[in-house]
């Protein structure tokens, strides 16, 4: 199947940034959408790209957006007030699939699997979630499968035009000298992936057969603790890593005063010692995958913060 133009749902955020720039270094139209022109334009900037604004709430206009692609990749992300919404959106996605014929890849995260082994996670593990968001991200998964598409479980993100997560924001706590809020033990090896790798294995996937109606996990670059990347930033802005962490109870008594905190406490479990991802079934398909050592990531999303406040 030649592939000759993609759309990208819920381009703006930082996977469908680089899914859009990994499809335009091949040669492939991109179509990118999302609901606002504005954050579309300032996002694409100089870049070849048709923009496409669109409420995905609207199945008839997903369905005029995917006319003549061949790969659709869904990347929407929802503020917590607005979570539920995933399961319509992502019906909608997989209408806009059948009607135009194409290939669709959907970016999910860990949160459906539970409970949580003490080796890392396969993609035939258990997912039977106890937090909302985790039930609604499994059965997002499930109905892409049902459908033949292709489903990508990523860990945290960091890195250049990450607005979520939990690195970022300490990272620019640490260069600042102020002290950087996270959630769970900062000893525990965690995993967490530069989002600028993700482009060419999300791509690589959406374009295999073999990889249809099948989920896959997409790691990081390999276990870390919280502490050790603090020290790597510090480091790197000549500053002392200070830092607090918030367990249930910080959790519950913060959330009096913000809403995001708030939709965190119940995903709490899962940040507490939040589990790494066995990768094996992506890179016996597409073969090894671009894995940015941590110093380097950190010091790229520096560089990027910098840029971004001159």
């Amino acid at each position: 199947m030649q592939i000759t133009q993609a759309l990208v749902l819920g381009a703006t955020g930082a996977t469908g940034k680089n899914i859009a720039r990994e499809l335009l270094r091949r040669g492939i139209q991109v179509r990118v959408s999302s609901r606002s022109r504005d954050k579309l334009e300032r996002a694409f900037e100089g870049l070849p790209v048709e923009i496409y604004p669109l409420d995905l709430h609207d199945q008839e206009a997903a369905h005029r957006a995917a006319e003549g692609c061949s790969l659709i990749f869904h990347c929407v992300g929802l503020p917590a007030e607005h979570f539920s919404d995933h399961l319509t959106l992502t019906r909608h996605t997989i209408s806009a699939i059948r009607s135009s014929g194409a290939r669709g890849l959907l970016i999910s995260s860990f949160w459906s699997y539970w409970p949580l082994p003490e080796r890392p996670i396969r993609e035939t593990d258990s997912r039977r979630p106890e937090s909302k968001k985790g039930i609604i991200r499994r059965d997002q998964e499930d109905l892409f499968l049902e459908t033949g598409g292709t489903v990508a479980i990523l860990p945290d993100f960091y890195g250049p035009d990450v607005d979520i997560g939990m690195l970022n924001p300490a990272i620019e706590a640490i260069c600042a000298g102020k002290t950087a809020n996270w959630i769970g033990d900062v000893d525990h090896p965690r995993e967490l992936i530069f989002v600028p790798d993700a482009g060419y294995s999300l791509v690589e996937l959406a374009m295999r057969d073999e990889a249809r109606g099948k989920s896959f996990n997409l790691p990081g670059a390999g276990a870390i603790s919280a502490r050790r990347l603090f020290q790597m930033a510090a480091e790197r802005c000549g500053t002392r890593p200070r830092y607090r962490t918030a367990g249930p109870f910080m959790l519950a008594l913060l959330g009096f005063f913000s809403d995001q905190i708030r939709a965190m406490r119940e995903m709490y479990p899962l940040y507490r010692k939040p589990p790494v991802l066995d990768g094996s079934r992506l890179r016996d398909l597409i073969g090894e995958v671009p894995r940015t050592p941590y110093p380097e990531g950190i010091a790229k999303t520096l560089d990027w913060m910098r840029e971004r406040s001159q």
